[in-house]
């Protein structure tokens, strides 16, 4: 993890420098002017406006440092969500999380290398290939945040109980149909049974959804696999041909994933 930089560091950073240079400009020259006449209230007026460029500076600085503590460098965020979901899917037991966020972050930091030589090498044909893996692990992690989230509403303990408590009504329904005397008992257990299985089905279709979930995450390895392997086997005569299909084997699973969550969404899962 990159190391924060200090006040000292950004009161000094091109940012920070940018935005207060103009404050600083008036000051200056009338510095510049009482040395070069000897006037002395131009030194005054110097001394007078140095001290409200100089409080901005320091304002600027702790504001852009605010900004950097909050956001935070992109591959912090990214691990937190890693280490997120890798101790969520652990403590559900979940088998099918934990492959899927293993495949997902074995095969971007098996591109990592392969894209710093190929930058190294020809820079300018793969500029835009690191955003977008960038953006193809973060859309695999937010797919498995979702899938998270599911597992953890539907609830493996939660099938087994309904499904056993359906086969105990079914069961008890089957057996007090044969007394006529308990029709009533029987309506009441009917109802119970029809109410559970329309809650079972409910899990079972967010199990559906998971299981798409998953499959897009599982796709958006697949494309940094391919990137990867392009990369390794592109050639200087071939670049462009092989940017432009990575590129857009890049973009197409982005936007297929999305388009699953905002499916889910749209369903209120």
């Amino acid at each position: 993890m990159a190391k924060k930089p200090g006040l000292a560091n950004l009161a000094f950073s091109a940012e920070v420098l940018r935005l207060v240079a103009p404050a600083y400009s008036l000051p200056v020259v009338s510095l510049v002017a009482s040395l070069l006449t000897g006037i002395e209230v131009l030194g005054q007026v110097w001394y007078w406006l140095f001290l409200p460029a100089g409080g901005l500076h320091a304002l600027l600085t702790l504001s852009v440092a605010g900004a950097a503590a909050e956001v935070g460098p992109p591959e912090s965020n990214t691990e937190d969500r890693r280490e997120r979901l890798q101790r969520g899917f652990m403590a559900l037991k979940c088998a099918e999380g934990i492959k899927a966020l293993d495949d997902l972050v074995d095969e971007y930091s098996q591109l990592q290398p392969t894209l710093e030589r190929r930058k190294e090498t020809d820079p300018t044909a793969v500029a835009h290939i690191p955003a977008l893996a960038d953006e193809t692990y973060g859309q695999g992690l937010s797919v498995l945040e979702d899938v998270l989230d599911l597992t953890r509403a539907i609830g493996a303990d939660d099938r087994e109980r309904l499904q056993q408590s359906i086969g105990a009504l079914e069961k008890e329904i089957k057996l007090l149909g044969s007394d006529p005397s308990q029709a009533e008992r029987v309506r009441v257990r009917e109802e119970r049974l029809a109410s559970q299985k329309e809650r079972l089905e409910i899990l079972k279709r967010e199990q559906l959804l998971v299981d798409e979930l998953i499959s897009q995450s599982d796709r958006c390895g697949a494309s940094l696999q391919r990137v990867r392997l392009e990369l390794a086997a592109m050639r200087a005569d071939d670049s462009g041909d092989s940017v432009r299909a990575v590129t857009e084997t890049l973009r197409k699973t982005i936007d297929n994933a999305r388009g699953v969550q905002a499916e889910l969404r749209r369903l209120g899962t």
